[in-house]
This record gives structure tokens, C-alpha cells and sequence, in this order.
């Protein structure tokens, strides 16, 4: 376990991330144990879409939970987390991310799928593209 740790810890944030969701959750649930919290959350959560960080909290016993939350440095993000983990893993509140892209009604298509294609470029897979409207008064 000591080589896979020292081998984690060779890797960008991304990359080591990408990696720890393609283990098997046994192997996945190993190396977690082995390591501290707060690597935890700045090593792998800070690194993840929050569809993957709540999948990989909830695989962590209740204070690891709570210790890893407390480490996350996006605030916001621990928020997003913390909603999901609400919802029971199966059902479509504990499988979805909050992650989306924002365009502006006011841009041409050139403009949106331009901003789309930017934002894209942060996300592994989009659901959602939120156009946000400026109301005139």
C-alpha cells in the first residue's frame, strides 16, 4: 500500500483523481484508509466534479466524512457536496452534479458556443448550459 501511496502522491491532482474513481471501491476504500483527511479533500475532492466527490465520501465512514469536509477549500463546493450527500445514492438528487455552464441570452451563437466550448474545457461531461438573463428595469 505504501507504493500506491508514494505513486498517488507523483501525480497531478487531476490525474490522481481520474485515477482513485477507476478503482474498484475495495482497492478505492484501501488507499483512503491509509491516508489523512486532509490530503483527502485537497489531493482528490478539490479535484473532482461533485458527482464523483459525493460518490467517494460516502464511501468514507462518518467522521473521515466530516474531517474531509473541513478540509475542502472551496467553500462553495463543500456546500454542493453536503446537499448531495442528502439524497440517497440511487435516486437522481444523489447521482447528479451541480456543475454547469453559463452563457448569456443577450451573446450571438458564435459568442455561446465559443463561452461553451471555454467552460467545457473544466468539466468531464455537461448536463446543463444555464442561460442567464438580464432584466432592464
Amino acid at each position: 500500500m505504501k507504493e500506491a501511496i508514494y505513486l498517488y502522491l507523483l501525480l497531478d491532482g487531476d490525474t490522481a483523481a481520474d485515477v482513485l474513481m477507476e478503482l474498484d471501491d475495495e482497492d478505492r476504500h484501501k488507499l483512503l484508509k491509509e491516508l489523512p483527511s486532509e490530503l483527502i479533500a485537497k489531493r482528490f475532492v478539490d479535484n473532482m466534479e461533485t458527482d464523483d466527490a459525493v460518490d467517494l465520501i460516502r464511501g468514507l465512514d462518518e467522521d473521515t466524512q466530516e474531517e474531509v469536509l473541513s478540509h475542502i477549500e472551496d467553500v462553495e463546493q463543500a456546500g454542493d457536496i453536503v446537499d448531495l450527500l442528502k439524497y440517497d445514492e440511487d435516486t437522481a438528487g444523489g447521482l447528479m452534479g451541480t456543475e454547469m455552464i453559463v452563457v448569456n441570452e443577450n451573446w450571438s451563437m458564435p459568442q455561446c458556443i465559443d463561452e461553451m466550448r471555454m467552460q467545457a474545457e473544466e468539466m468531464d461531461e455537461i448536463y446543463y448550459v444555464w442561460m442567464r438573463f438580464t432584466m432592464y428595469m
